[in-house]
């Protein structure tokens, strides 16, 4: 009975497989680069051009309780000159639950209007 087992430990492993896909990422392992790229710098800044700003990490990620922080550094071209901005991502994570939350702590350009992630946590 060699391919019972086998048949048994093959769907035991596709059972496991699909756990796992559906488990969410922990937020130690999210791309934090992609994140800030796609979901608060538009928030902040809603006219620079995403694909063309230099995002890196220069801290983190730190995670106390259910909260993740990166501390990252942005270059975007303004209307005049290049602006740098400096930004703590949070991260908090219960269960399945994921949101953030930015700490804006410099930015050489100027904006117009505030972004709400800079007060309340949003999902994601």
């Amino acid at each position: 009975m060699p391919t019972t087992r086998l048949t048994t430990a093959m769907a035991f492993s596709a059972a496991i497989a699909g756990f796992l896909a559906t488990t969410p990422a922990k937020a130690a392992d999210l791309n934090w680069v992609e994140l800030f790229r796609t979901q608060v710098l538009k928030c902040m800044h809603g006219t620079v051009d995403t694909e063309k700003a230099q995002i890196e990490v220069i801290k983190g990620p730190a995670t106390a309780g259910e909260i993740t922080t990166v501390r990252i550094k942005t270059y975007y071209d303004g209307m005049i000159r290049r602006n740098v901005m400096e930004t703590d991502l949070m991260v908090r994570q219960s269960g399945s639950i994921r949101q953030m939350k930015i700490n804006n702590l410099a930015d050489s350009g100027t904006t117009m209007t505030h972004c709400d992630m800079e007060k309340t946590w949003r999902d994601f």
